[in-house]
């Protein structure tokens, strides 16, 4: 039987990682996130990639607790896929942080 892909979105909050000195270092989910959106195979595997965007952290409870099992609207026409995008306010458009891709600048 194929594999499922899941869809899930919350805030990106977290515990942040920090410098030698103890400062806090911003991650790409501070940066770009005040809401985020997974797609994985499984709860387990969201988890992984999204503490692969570097510095927040979150685990399987948090998913159970506080994100929805949907796409939302900001995401209307992405196809979903693994990975992970963020968002810094409602209006924009989500911005995909896992994996990265190639941009041009």
């Amino acid at each position: 039987m194929a594999k499922t892909l899941k869809i899930w979105n919350g805030v990106g909050w977290g515990r942040s990682d920090y410098d030698k000195n103890g400062n806090c270092l911003p991650t790409p989910i501070e940066r770009y996130c005040e809401h985020v959106f997974v797609c994985a195979y499984s709860k387990a595997e969201a988890v992984r990639i999204f503490n692969a965007v570097g510095g927040d952290r979150i685990s399987i409870s948090e998913i159970n607790n506080y994100w929805s099992d949907c796409w939302g609207d900001s995401m209307d026409g992405i196809e979903p896929e693994v990975g992970v995008w963020g968002q810094q306010s409602y209006n924009d458009k989500p911005v995909r942080l896992y994996p990265i891709e190639k941009r041009k600048y």
